[in-house]
């Protein structure tokens, strides 16, 4: 059987390690995943359990054959279930979590976290959702990224046109504030009445813009021509109409039972053909995970729990024999 080879391709994930002084509100809190202490070393649990968060493409096989469909993950299927609330995501090492970033809207963050976890439940492996969830943090941001981008376009605009002698790198972060903002870049040599009407600029927008002046130039391009990279193999198209996860069979589909309720009432427990491949495994009760049949006692309600290899999962129950 041919090998097949893997290209973790990272659809959303955006690490945010970047090194800055303490927040405003206390000297020496890390009040944003943003604003991360730079001395933290790396998690090396969070960076294992990090694989399971992000989406992956997969290469085509050696040897040819079908390229296996993208898998999505759990960072993926948040963003996709907050809509236009969500804003970044990635793994915070200062904290060892993983969060997501909240705008404003009709969602709070206990809503948000809640969805965090379906995702994280709907997408991760059964045997890591349990790692998973203590670590899972919603930040909630006072402005939606969708806002603040298009804000960093207008003042593009408005700085080119008002002020073309002046060159500044701007981005929507938190390099050097206490939550998301536009962050302006003013490099030297701007004299002080350039830097004076960039901020007088910057003031109109209530607190949504930081403006910064860098001791340094501004950053220039390298010479020659840039080398091309790597031809990476695309992930096939997605239909936006299709869930991101197919959906769960209903437990009677998933599961096989065969009830004899005589003097030893028992039930024969197994996986239906139709979705063994599918399928991780079954347990009784709190008992292990199990792909063969399994032999119980019916003299009680039996339940029994179901799980897809992506972690998902269907519950229900055998109900017992009726008594004599």
């Amino acid at each position: 059987m041919p090998a097949r080879s893997r290209l973790p391709t990272v659809l959303v994930l955006a690490v945010l390690a970047v090194a800055g002084s303490p927040g405003p509100a206390r000297a020496g809190e890390i009040t944003q995943p943003c604003r991360t202490d730079p001395r933290a070393p790396a998690d090396g649990e969070l960076q294992r359990l990090a694989i399971w968060m992000s989406s992956v493409a997969y290469a085509t096989p050696v040897g040819g054959g079908p390229t296996p469909p993208p898998r999505v993950g759990a960072f993926d299927a948040v963003r996709a279930d907050l809509g236009e609330q969500a804003g970044s995501v990635g793994l915070d090492n200062a904290r060892g979590t993983f969060y997501v970033r909240l705008g404003p809207g009709p969602l709070d963050a206990a809503a948000a976290h809640e969805r965090f976890v379906r995702a994280v439940e709907q997408t991760v492996p059964a045997e890591h959702v349990a790692a998973i969830l203590p670590r899972l943090r919603v930040v909630e941001q006072p402005y939606a990224d969708r806002e603040l981008e298009a804000l960093r376009q207008t003042l593009a605009a408005r700085i080119k046109a008002e002020r073309p002698d002046v060159v500044v790198g701007m981005s929507v972060g938190c390099r050097e504030s206490d939550d998301v903002r536009v962050e302006i870049d003013l490099y030297d040599p701007a004299s002080e009445e350039a830097e004076a009407a960039v901020r007088r600029i910057a003031a109109e927008y209530e607190g949504r813009v930081v403006v910064t002046r860098r001791p340094y130039g501004p950053p220039t391009p390298g010479i020659g021509p840039a080398p091309s990279p790597a031809p990476r193999p695309a992930a096939p198209p997605v239909d936006p109409r299709t869930p991101l996860l197919a959906p769960m069979p209903p437990f009677a589909e998933a599961v096989a039972v065969r009830r004899r309720c005589g003097r030893r009432p028992s039930a024969r427990i197994a996986l239906a053909a139709a979705w063994r491949t599918r399928l991780r495994g079954f347990r009784v009760g709190t008992g292990p995970w199990r792909r063969n049949a399994v032999t119980v006692n019916l003299r009680r309600t039996v339940r029994v729990e179901v799980a897809r290899r992506d972690g998902r999962r269907v519950v229900g129950r055998v109900a017992r024999c009726p008594r004599r």
